[in-house]
């Protein structure tokens, strides 16, 4: 039997009979030609920000969201949703009509299970990892000094809202290089290596636009960027070794709804009402979330590149029993 090293995994979609199925084009789902994911995705973020931008400006002027009010600190987190929402949607939307895809098969991998208590796992370790990382930096956190209602109602909303900005940046970070490039298939690292590279230095360069850290220099900058880099790159190879996005758009979430309601910065992308406030140094802060990184992902990937090894001399086995 011919060995099936650097070969890619394939998850064949199929109907209820177990027969594979096909779009009326002949592909099967997120096999589309590269031509219409490139169309897909340049639609999808010129469409989303121009109807995004109209979006941006009706939220924002709401009465309820306008200075004075007692809702006015969650015009950041609305309006910047409203922008994300409108990319979604027409990802959504030109997903289907181009690529013949549908959007559980786009995130979860066509004729793949979602796996439910991994997925929780890892979202727990993260948060895990966050808390005892914080305790670095316990000597320079402080009480937000907001009022609790508002705190538990931008809670809600981050909740309601939140996933939308996480699963957009998860979508045009992560999910799309592959599948551009892949087709239906998880490609075996080190050949992902490339794209994870270069999708993530763009998700790196982008974030370095926010307001908490255009005010950096040097090594607090350089530090910063790497931890931006390094979350990024890890999510990556996180959804190649689980085969789906389920675990990076629920660790995103967990991670931006701790920094937002939790834990927040005295200048931040979203300036929105939390429990406590970090005041530590750049240099300082960065090195927790590296920590938080760490406790989470190394134990998880460990497990997961064992787990993928096992399963393979598994199907081997099986493979050699049919010869």
């Amino acid at each position: 039997m011919e060995s099936n090293k650097g070969m890619e995994q394939k998850m064949p979609v199929t109907d209820d009979n177990g027969k594979e199925k096909k779009n009326k084009k002949g592909w099967k789902e997120n096999e589309a030609p590269v031509s219409r994911w490139i169309l897909t995705v340049l639609l999808s973020l010129v469409a989303g920000f121009v109807v995004g931008a109209f979006l941006y400006g009706f939220v924002g002027a709401l009465p309820f969201l306008q200075e004075g009010h007692y809702l006015a600190p969650e015009k950041d987190l609305l309006t910047s949703v409203s922008v994300f929402a409108a990319v979604f949607a027409f990802f959504w939307l030109f997903l289907r009509i181009f690529c013949k895809t549908s959007l559980r098969a786009f995130f979860f991998g066509a004729g793949r299970k979602v796996d439910r208590k991994m997925t929780a796992v890892i979202a727990l370790l993260w948060l895990l990892g966050l808390t005892v990382a914080q305790f670095f930096t316990i000597a320079w956190v402080k009480p937000a000094g907001q009022d609790p209602k508002l705190v538990c109602i931008h809670a809600l909303l981050c909740i309601l809202f939140l996933w939308i900005q996480t699963t957009t940046e998860e979508i045009f970070f992560r999910a799309l290089p592959v599948r551009i490039l892949y087709g239906n298939t998880v490609p075996k690292l080190p050949k992902g290596i490339f794209v994870a590279v270069v999708s993530t230095f763009i998700f790196m360069a982008l974030h370095l636009n926010n307001p908490e850290v255009k005010t950096l220099s040097g090594t607090d900058m350089v530090l910063t960027a790497s931890v931006y880099f390094i979350a990024g790159f890890m999510m990556f190879v996180l959804n190649q070794l689980t085969g789906g996005m389920e675990a990076g758009i629920v660790v995103h979430f967990f991670n931006n709804f701790f920094c937002f309601v939790i834990v927040t910065q005295e200048v931040s992308v979203v300036t929105t009402p939390a429990l406590l406030v970090d005041t530590a140094p750049a240099d300082r802060v960065s090195l927790i979330r590296v920590l938080a990184i760490l406790i989470a992902y190394v134990p998880v990937m460990i497990y997961l590149i064992r787990r993928n090894a096992l399963k393979k001399q598994m199907q081997e086995q099986e493979a050699d029993l049919y010869e």
